[in-house]
């Protein structure tokens, strides 16, 4: 299994060639310095435009976390949470939200969630070769603090939380933890996935073998999957 490691903090930006390519980035938020190198890769790779709006949503949420949320319900709405969830470009934000079915908007009216970065590879999980993978930024996911089986997609495109340990698993045979919501993966400090969309879930998973969260997740992976699945021992 590939060693963990601690995502970088807050605080880097793209640089002067970025700007001067005509990437009007201005009103970007400070950005972890991975992902700023990751996304100067997509703009010589002329894939940034789809993701710079997610970004942008992203960090706002994550500044209204840390500078407009007051500290003791900041840390109750990150009680539970790993440290290396907290930083980096994986750190989830505070956003209020409305409902569009599976999908999320941004409304000031709205309910408030975790919003939590959904990439093609896990920062942090992964020591991921830019030239070879790009960190890139697929979708985000909001949660309803209240109720955290309840979630949305900002897009819809994103299929599971934690994409890089599929690839993990399959290369190195390793089983494959999956979590009943977002919330219970990221306090697992996203060492597993967390399903988005049970349409695609045979099909992403029937390879693999499955430790499931708790009996119930292991029940509905079974009737999707019909493999062997294992039990997280703390929930048998």
């Amino acid at each position: 299994m590939a060693e963990r490691r601690k995502p970088p903090g807050i605080g880097g930006r793209l640089s002067d060639r970025s700007m001067a390519d005509g990437n009007d980035l201005t009103d970007t938020p400070d950005i972890p310095e991975k992902q700023a190198r990751a996304m100067e890769v997509l703009i010589a790779q002329g894939r940034l435009d789809r993701q710079l709006e997610l970004v942008r949503e992203h960090w706002a949420s994550v500044r209204h976390l840390w500078l407009d949320t007051p500290e003791p319900l900041r840390i109750a709405r990150l009680d539970g949470l790993p440290p290396d969830f907290w930083f980096g470009a994986g750190m989830p934000g505070l956003a209020k939200v409305r409902d569009r079915g599976h999908r999320f908007e941004f409304a000031e009216t709205g309910m408030p969630a975790l919003i939590i970065p959904c990439y093609d590879c896990t920062p942090g999980m992964i020591d991921a070769n830019p030239e070879r993978h790009v960190e890139e930024l697929r979708d985000l996911v909001a949660v309803d603090l209240d109720h955290p089986d309840r979630f949305w997609r900002r897009r819809g495109e994103a299929l599971v939380l934690g994409n890089a340990f599929l690839e993990i698993a399959g290369q190195e045979f390793e089983p494959v933890p999956v979590y009943r919501n977002p919330m219970t993966w990221l306090r697992a400090g996203g060492a597993g996935i967390a399903i988005l969309d049970w349409d695609y879930a045979r099909d992403l998973l029937l390879d693999h073998e499955i430790v499931a969260e708790n009996l119930k997740l292991g029940d509905r992976l079974a009737a999707v999957l019909k493999p062997d699945i294992w039990i997280m021992a703390e929930a048998a």
